[in-house]
């Protein structure tokens, strides 16, 4: 055989399997970058602040605590818009409470707490309605989370004490209360004055 002919042979195959390779590493390299965006789009869709779908809760079983199912007719699904606003239930909170209507406003800042748990103000507001329908117990609770979640919110401590001295009796409670503030915060001089404003008032009431 011809010798340039048995290279110009051997330069076609070659040439065709170099042809060959370059085709299955870019069919490769298109299923992988295939796969990643399908990675990448679960991820995205998975942080994703709003989630844009449907979710038909018809056939969601709420498990009770002794294991059986709770019968559909006798419990709510709670069911949070991604677009609901936590301003806006804060807002038409406000807007009942001005009106006196407390169960309402009430109804706005629980709803308030679902989209933002850890917010002060959900709490402190939920406190003033349940104070305003005297239910002393739920909003002692309500001003003791809003201290937690606003630990320098004067408002609340105000509010507690209030709760304290004038509706359970309970001065030792409110003298810790402050006491615990002025231990966590000993630059904050707003607590000490309160504390010594407390100790003239509960004086006051011993007369």
């Amino acid at each position: 055989m011809n010798k340039k002919l048995l290279i110009f042979l051997i330069t076609i195959i070659v040439i065709l399997i170099g042809a060959s390779y370059l085709v299955n590493t870019l069919i490769s390299n298109r299923n992988e970058d295939t796969t990643n965006q399908k990675q990448e789009e679960i991820v995205t869709t998975e942080n994703a602040d709003e989630v844009k779908e449907t979710v038909n809760l018809d056939n969601v079983q709420v498990i009770l605590e002794d294991g059986s199912v709770a019968d559909p007719d006798e419990f709510e699904v709670t069911r949070i818009n991604p677009e609901d606003s936590y301003g806006e239930f804060i807002s038409q909170g406000t807007r009942a409470y001005i009106k006196e209507d407390y169960q309402v406003a009430l109804d706005w800042y629980l709803k308030a707490q679902l989209i933002e748990p850890g917010n002060f103000l959900a709490y402190y507001n939920a406190g003033n309605a349940y104070r305003s329908l005297n239910l002393i117990s739920q909003a002692k609770d309500q001003f003791i989370k809003a201290i937690i979640y606003g630990p320098k919110e004067f408002p609340a401590y105000a509010a507690l004490e209030e709760i304290y001295v004038v509706f359970l009796k309970d001065f030792d409670s409110a003298e810790k209360m402050y006491q615990d503030a002025i231990k966590k915060y000993p630059n904050e001089k707003g607590f000490s004055q309160a504390a010594n404003n407390l100790a003239i008032r509960i004086q006051n009431l011993n007369q």
